[in-house]
């Protein structure tokens, strides 16, 4: 495909079996759409998870769950917090466009809609996903801008005397030469901080189309690249790990273990587990659902009403990934959740985005709680 042609637009399409509508599915490849089909609410979360689509029309009734219960699954999820989701429904009146709308869907059509409405539809739908995007895209910037700005001033001014302090020593120690390398090295990452000053200051005038991963600008030198290590902080997080299988907590330690970033603990029960945290006080708590004695539905339940708890956030181990349990477990407040097997790569990012989203709640709500 040429590179100056627009990219196919791919939409799920998630109807029961009996309900389907595929002359609407016709309709949207006929309009160079690429459509892919699911029969249920379980089926269409495990394709989103192998690929997200541009946009997703959903039916108000499916087999394992309503509809409604599937836009606030999908809502859940960070990566599709801004997907355009479409709903059709038997009834389109005020209340059930209000109960729609609180699900999470983006419209509410009628489940007879024609297949040039919904196009119509569709395209509004992403083109306005689309400008969000934008939004957030500048948003960030600026806030790019800012922060570089803010280091960038206050570096200079100790900058400068830390350099002046280090001459001074050179001179004063010219008789002592085993002293010197030590006011060199001084000197040595005093240019340091200035080189980064200096991309700091350029960051500033980064125009909105500007490449987050852009080496150049937002990266040192690859001689003196920074290792994964030193963007963690200076203690490492503390994960729990709660279940009851053996295998399953060592390969979950051995993962984050890797990293350099995480200190594990683990129990292999529920009991256990709540001693643990209340003693610790992890900053992110693993948690296994099928445990004998004390199911981990219970230990969050737990946590939750603890005063001392309720805010260390709880992640999901979990075989199932119907919508059914994915709405039970999100209102007992888990922040996320991991299906088995789950991927050794993505956990430790995983872990980490969620405690590092958490850290950034709690910042902006302690000016409102004074």
């Amino acid at each position: 495909m040429p590179d100056d042609l627009p990219p196919i637009p791919m939409v799920l399409m998630v109807f029961p079996p009996e309900g389907g509508r595929p002359e609407l599915a016709k309709s949207l490849e006929a309009a160079s759409w690429r459509v892919i089909q699911a029969d249920s609410a379980s089926g269409a979360l495990t394709r989103m998870r192998r690929r997200v689509p541009d946009a997703v029309v959903c039916a108000e009734g499916l087999p394992d769950s309503s509809g409604h219960e599937f836009c606030e699954v999908v809502r859940r999820v960070p990566e599709w917090q801004a997907l355009p989701l479409l709903m059709l429904g038997a009834r389109v009146d005020a209340a059930a466009l209000e109960r729609a709308l609180e699900a999470g869907a983006d419209e509410l059509l009628p489940a007879c809609c024609d297949a040039g409405e919904l196009l119509i539809r569709l395209r509004w739908a992403i083109r306005r996903a689309e400008s969000r995007a934008r939004g957030l895209a500048f948003e960030r910037l600026q806030a790019v801008r800012l922060a570089a700005s803010t280091m960038a001033h206050h570096l200079s001014v100790p900058t400068s005397f830390i350099s002046m302090c280090a001459e001074h020593l050179q001179d004063q120690l010219q008789p002592h030469q085993e002293a010197r390398p030590l006011a060199q090295q001084i000197e040595q990452q005093v240019a340091r901080i200035r080189a980064l000053t200096a991309r700091m200051k350029a960051a500033e005038t980064a125009e909105t189309g500007l490449d987050f991963e852009e080496p150049e600008l937002l990266e040192l030198p690859a001689e003196e690249a920074v290792s994964p290590d030193g963007l963690a902080r200076s203690e490492p997080y503390r994960v729990l790990v709660v279940d009851d299988e053996r295998d399953i907590r060592a390969v979950v330690r051995s993962a984050l273990h890797r990293t350099k970033q995480f200190h594990v603990r683990e129990a292999g029960g529920g009991v256990e587990a709540l001693e643990l945290a209340r003693r610790e006080r992890p900053d992110l708590v693993l948690l296994d659902l099928g445990m004998p004695g004390m199911s981990g539905e219970e230990v969050c339940a737990k946590m939750r009403s603890d005063p001392e708890l309720k805010r260390i956030p709880v992640v999901i181990l979990t075989g199932m990934c119907g919508v059914q349990e994915m709405v039970r477990l999100f209102g007992l407040g888990v922040e996320g959740y991991l299906v088995k097997p789950f991927h050794i790569a993505d956990l430790a990012q995983r872990v980490l985005q969620i405690i590092q989203r958490m850290e950034w709640l709690r910042t902006l709500r302690a000016p409102l709680a004074r």
